[in-house]
């Protein structure tokens, strides 16, 4: 009966995700981007990538866009394909999720043409 016992003790211990874990389960997303300030009519594709247990890219990951802040950003948001437009001066958070894995959030800035001239001029001296 004792042997008995510990057989099913360790069929279910051996079956849990502790012993064996997927490692093709989706575990993080690594933002690709170069650019967070746009200017008015500017355009961004925002891209990421699904990364899993084994620290390697999962490829055909379908991964969604989402702005958090309410009222106006400044810019539209494909949630799907990740393009941002810029429409007017404003500012918002973006995040990638993909499963129940979300990215940290990331600020882009849109500004007008002299805005933009500007801030750089200021920067220079």
């Amino acid at each position: 009966m004792r042997r008995a016992g510990w057989l099913v003790i360790a069929t279910v211990l051996c079956s849990c995700d502790l012993f064996n874990p997927d490692l093709e389960k989706i575990v993080a997303l690594e933002l690709d981007l170069a650019q967070r300030n746009l200017i008015v009519g500017d355009t961004l594709r925002l891209t990421a990538t699904a990364i899993d247990a084994s620290n390697r890219p999962v490829p055909g990951a379908t991964i969604g866009w989402v702005v958090l802040d309410t009222g106006t950003v400044g810019f539209t948001l494909d949630s799907v394909g990740g393009l941002i437009t810029a429409i007017e001066p404003g500012s918002g958070r973006v995040q990638a999720w993909v499963e129940a894995i979300r990215s940290p959030a990331i600020t882009v800035t849109v500004d007008t043409a002299a805005t933009a001239v500007q801030a750089a001029a200021r920067e220079f001296h």
